[in-house]
């Protein structure tokens, strides 16, 4: 773009030099100089002059409208990255560097009338270079510094410069939602996990995170890879990687946390039954070993109702499983076994409190003759 802007300066340069030797021809015809410098044709120099000059104003104007109209047309001009910055969503470029371009794009407008030199006065001479002390190179007497004085000029800059901070700040709103994800790509989510984990969450807040993180999967797959905002075109999908990249890590961890503690707690279930049932089992060749067996029973009955709650909470918790695709292993593929051990150890505890009727009522007289005895 730069190259066919001063591709395009260098033919107006041409045109504008152009003119010169018309003028001389004129001169030539009505005060027989043949000079540039003719007194007679000081107002017609000047005239020319300002003609070249408005012409000149003409054009950056225009530019600068038609630059307004690209930012605020819908059809695109540039593309905009997201990406993450530490734990912030940000634009690539960024907002601040969108708007230098910008900047340096209308300066560049405006600064090509430097390639135009002025005339002397009363002439149509180009002013020669003046050697100023202090400064290094020569200063030109270009049309520069009568169009960047010009208010109308500054107007559409400022106009420009509106339109264009209107554009990132709507962008920048595009981009709020995705702070609630600012916690994902902490780069300490392994303590953060330990602490997690070190809370004991119990199953609502599994599912509850679970089902976030599965939503949220689902979610960035069926969104746009773009956004369309007048001029610019917002690639969304470097962040939607990164986003998605992130969250199927955070499920799979929990879905391995998740899945291992719902195993201890049927390992945990298992073991319970089986000392209970082992205790059950005990012969009562002492009174200690009555007292237990009967403690055995009693405490089967008592915990039937919470140990009915656990099984359904196990249940739930392993449909839970099934629903986000958790690994479940062979033996715990049917929890109904834990079922039949429950109902079998409460029958066995039946069983054994009515069989143990004779031996309660042995250890009872045996217990009496002592008494008399003494």
């Amino acid at each position: 773009m730069v190259k066919e802007r001063y591709n395009t300066v260098d033919v107006l340069v041409w045109k504008v030099k152009s003119v010169v030797p018309f003028l001389k021809k004129v001169e030539r015809l009505v005060a027989d100089m043949d000079t540039g410098f003719s007194p007679h044709l000081a107002s017609c120099y000047t005239y020319w002059e300002r003609k070249i000059y408005q012409a000149l104003l003409d054009m950056i104007l225009r530019n600068l409208l038609y630059l307004d109209k690209l930012i605020l047309a819908d059809r695109t001009l540039f593309y905009v990255e997201t990406d993450r910055f530490l734990f912030d969503v940000k634009l690539q470029p960024s907002a601040t560097n969108i708007c230098k371009m910008a900047l340096n794009c209308m300066h560049g407008c405006v600064e090509t009338t430097k390639h135009f030199v002025r005339w002397m006065h009363g002439t149509c001479t180009e002013a020669p270079p003046q050697h100023i002390v202090g400064m290094d190179e020569p200063f030109i007497f270009t049309f520069y510094e009568d169009v960047v004085q010009e208010p109308r000029v500054s107007e559409l800059t400022s106009q420009v410069c509106g339109s264009l901070h209107r554009l990132l700040a709507c962008l920048s709103r595009h981009l709020l939602p995705w702070e609630k994800y600012r916690l994902l790509w902490n780069p300490d989510n392994d303590t953060r996990l330990e602490r997690f984990v070190a809370k004991q969450p119990n199953f609502i807040v599994y599912e509850e995170r679970l089902s976030f993180y599965t939503q949220l999967v689902e979610d960035l797959s069926s969104m746009p890879a773009y956004h369309d905002e007048q001029c610019v075109r917002l690639r969304q999908s470097p962040l939607f990687t990164l986003v998605k990249e992130m969250a199927c890590k955070w499920l799979h961890s929990l879905c391995q946390l998740f899945g291992g503690a719902v195993h201890q707690e049927l390992l945990q279930l298992r073991e319970e039954f089986e000392k209970l049932s082992e205790d059950l089992r005990h012969l009562p060749h002492t009174l200690d070993d009555l007292k237990l067996v009967l403690s055995t029973t009693a405490h089967v009955r008592k915990i039937s109702l919470d140990t009915e709650l656990r099984i359904q909470d196990l249940q739930e918790k392993y449909h839970t499983m099934e629903m986000h695709s958790i690994n479940i292993s062979a033996e715990e593929l049917s929890i109904a076994g834990i079922q039949v051990m429950w109902k079998n150890l409460q029958m066995e505890a039946k069983r054994v409190s009515y069989s143990l009727g004779p031996i309660k009522k042995k250890f009872t007289s045996v217990r009496l003759s002592k008494q008399i005895t003494l």
